[in-house]
């Protein structure tokens, strides 16, 4: 499924303020602009802006880090010297009203003075192509309207047409949807930034960001703009995530997670039984701490889970159908990140590795059978409800403790969506 949607409807306010809201409008439209400048320098041929070097053909506003209006004032008096200097300077100050994005209304993204965008300007505005765009059209209207005054000759243009297509993000997120165990599920999600012409405004390039994963119907439209929002703001400005206020979600007591401790035996190979190892040694929990981890969690949060999540036992000697085994190994995932230890495949397949760590869980629990197998409403499957429950709420509490700047483009750190995830399924509604 693949949803669009423009800036508006990722980042509503309320409950942004104002002014957060618009510091990510300018951030996001900066963005925009460079993507789409280099477009447009694509289709004249041409690789510099106006003052570098002083005959440059072509205007970008904000281009060289020069003020916008000085920068626009230059540009249009040194290609055109019989304009009325002191009438336009006189037109520019009167008319220095800014919009939600912080820029001058006057002044275009883009403008040319040569073939093939001779006398022509551009803007770029978030949008959809074939919906009516006021602030496009009223930008388009206020540089259209001191052109006239200044009796200078450009106009909306008409000959290029961008149709393009960026991608913010290619790569698996951890999704929990209502009705399913208290796990992430990974999920394929592609994050696009895409533009092309307005279909009726001449003059007016329109960009939105595209979200395209295979989500369950399940998952409300409110869960899919929150990961779209977060995910622009990690990969485009995450300086900005400690000024936007996160949903407040209501979790039982959690004690400090261990940081997990690398094991100092080697990691088995794939087809090899994986040995119990010494309570507390390979771990980074002790059984002491994982217990009264257990302990904490009252049984009426996961009653109801235990009853549904299988049809039969999953482990040694057990049915082993395969969505029961998936469903314990996603389970058993809460397991391995408490132990500081590799998250299984879901695989379906109840090998070795599943039954080895089954079996350690047991052992480092305490339970009184060690066998290697989760019945359907045993003490086992008890103990993995109870952890995936831990694994989740730890998250959501310390989510904003973890943040990391991405060092690449296509980075992102997925630590933090599962609280997003879960903020939103405790109470987000569709717009």
């Amino acid at each position: 499924m693949k949803v669009c949607v423009t800036n508006g409807v990722i980042f509503p306010s309320p409950p942004l303020p104002k002014s957060i809201r618009g510091k990510i409008f300018h951030k996001i439209g900066k963005y925009a602009e460079e993507k789409i400048g280099a477009d447009f320098q694509t289709f004249t041929g041409r690789r510099q802006w106006y003052p570098v070097p002083i005959d440059a053909p072509d205007f970008r506003d904000g281009s060289q880090g020069l003020n916008s209006k000085t920068l626009y004032y230059s540009f249009l008096v040194e290609k055109n010297p019989d304009v009325d200097k002191q009438k336009l300077e006189w037109l520019m100050n009167s008319r220095e009203a800014k919009g939600e994005d912080g820029q001058l209304v006057y002044i275009p993204d883009f403008m040319g003075d040569k073939a093939p965008v001779n006398k022509r300007f551009y803007e770029v505005k978030p949008g959809m192509p074939n919906r009516t765009n006021e602030d496009g059209e009223t930008k388009i209207a206020s540089v259209d309207g001191l052109m006239a005054d200044t009796e200078l000759p450009y106009k909306p243009g008409e000959n290029w047409q961008p149709v393009g297509r960026h991608e913010l993000f290619n790569g698996y997120i951890p999704m929990m949807a209502p009705g399913l165990l208290p796990i992430p599920i990974p999920v394929k999600v592609i994050v696009t930034l895409e533009y092309k012409r307005h279909d009726w405004t001449q003059g007016l390039v329109v960009y939105h960001f595209c979200i395209d994963a295979n989500f369950s119907d399940a998952i409300k439209l409110a869960v899919i703009l929150a990961l779209l929002a977060l995910i622009i703001i990690l990969v485009l400005f995450p300086e900005l995530l400690p000024e936007i206020p996160l949903p407040d979600i209501p979790i039982p007591r959690i004690p400090e997670l261990p940081a997990p401790r690398p094991s100092p035996f080697p990691v088995p190979p794939p087809q090899q039984p994986v040995p119990i190892p010494v309570p507390g040694r390979p771990f980074g929990i002790s059984p002491t701490s994982l217990r009264k981890l257990i302990a904490d969690v009252p049984g009426e949060r996961t009653e109801g889970l235990r009853q549904k999540a299988m049809s039969g036992s999953v482990g040694k000697g057990g049915r082993n159908v395969p969505d029961d085994v998936q469903a314990v190994q996603l389970l058993l995932n809460s397991w391995q990140i408490l132990a500081g230890q590799p998250c299984l495949r879901i695989d379906g397949i109840a090998g070795p590795l599943t039954c080895g760590a089954i079996t350690a869980l047991q052992g480092h629990a305490g339970l009184k059978v060690v066998d290697g197998r989760a019945d359907p409403g045993g003490p086992t499957l008890d103990v993995l409800t109870k952890l995936g429950l831990v694994v989740v709420g730890a998250t959501v509490r310390n989510a904003s403790r973890r943040i990391h700047v991405p060092q690449t483009g296509g980075s992102v750190p997925t630590s933090i969506l599962p609280s997003v995830f879960w903020a939103a399924l405790s109470g987000a509604k569709d717009p």
